[in-house]
C-alpha cells in the first residue's frame, strides 16, 4: 500500500508542476527501498537460529521502539538510528541494496 501511496504522491506533484519525468516520478524510490531493506534485515535476523529479539532488546533497550515499529509494519518510520549496525554484531545481515540510477529509454 505504501508504494501506491508514494507513487500517487509523485504523480499528483508531477501533474501539478507539469513535470512527469522519471526523476520526478521516481523521487520516492529511495524512501521505499529503505523501508523494505529495514524489514528485510529484520527478517534475516529473526530467522537466524542464534539470534533472539528479546535477548537483543534486553541488552539494547534503546532499540525497542525501532524494532516494535518495524514489527508492526511502520517500516518507513524514521529514525531507526544504528539499529542494524548494532544488530549486525549479533547476526549476519544482508548487504543493503540501493537503487540503480535510471537510464533514459529512447
Amino acid at each position: 500500500m505504501k508504494s501506491g501511496e508514494l507513487a500517487a504522491d509523485a504523480v499528483c506533484e508531477g501533474l501539478a508542476e507539469g513535470d512527469l519525468s522519471a526523476a520526478r516520478l521516481g523521487q520516492y524510490g529511495d524512501t521505499y527501498l529503505a523501508g523494505m531493506e529495514a524489514m528485510r534485515e529484520l527478517v534475516y535476523a529473526y530467522y537466524d537460529p542464534n539470534f533472539a529479539v528479546p535477548k537483543f532488546l534486553k541488552e539494547h533497550p534503546e532499540h525497542r521502539e525501532a524494532v516494535v515499529n518495524l514489527l508492526v509494519g511502520n517500516v518507513f518510520r524514521r529514525p531507526i538510528g544504528d539499529l542494524f549496525e548494532v544488530m549486525g554484531r549479533y547476526t549476519d545481515l544482508p548487504e543493503t541494496r540501493t537503487l540503480e540510477p535510471l537510464e533514459r529509454v529512447s
